[in-house]
């Protein structure tokens, strides 16, 4: 796959590489785990208890606990190698499409293109006091899910989401 170096040149990462490249592409809410962050090993190996360095953001992330995903069981794993999907629990500053490498390379893998979305609907709550709670929940799903946003209109005070029509 190619990547990106820090001076913008195009790179080869092989999964022969020894230095870790890593894509994120799902972050999802687990209500035992919390923030729930999933990816791709391209190269390197990625080990539990270790810090990595995010491409996007230009900081560490301490990475904790390493986990296989089946199906809805998280099974604990020590590490992850080249071409293998994980997750890891409680990363502060990484998002979905952000690239998680070793210090020494600091590699950016070409994020993935989310489709834009084609349908925008108004929504109200039903009571004058539950904006905060539609406005936490909608701010939760736009995390979770790229293809899926939400703005608050200034001139009509409207709150509009978009997605995917009936995906959404």
């Amino acid at each position: 796959i190619t990547g990106t170096d820090a001076s913008g040149e195009e790179v080869t990462i092989s999964t022969d590489d020894k230095e870790l490249s890593a894509l994120v592409y799902k972050t999802m809410a687990d209500p035992y785990v919390g923030k729930l962050t999933l990816f791709r090993v391209f190269s390197g190996t990625i080990r539990s208890d270790s810090t990595c360095y995010n491409v996007r953001t230009g900081k560490d992330e301490r990475i904790g606990q390493l986990f296989l995903i089946k199906g809805k069981d998280q099974i604990p794993v020590s590490k992850i190698g080249p071409g293998d999907l994980g997750a890891v629990a409680k990363l502060q500053e990484t998002t979905t499409n952000d690239t998680l490498s070793s210090k020494e390379k600091k590699v950016a893998i070409r994020p993935i293109e989310f489709p834009k979305p084609n349908m925008t609907l108004a929504i109200q709550p039903k009571a004058k006091g539950d904006e905060d709670k539609i406005g936490s929940g909608l701010a939760r799903l736009a995390e979770e899910d790229p293809t899926f946003t939400v703005e608050k209109r200034t001139d009509t005070g409207e709150n509009l989401v978009s997605g995917m029509g009936d995906l959404h």
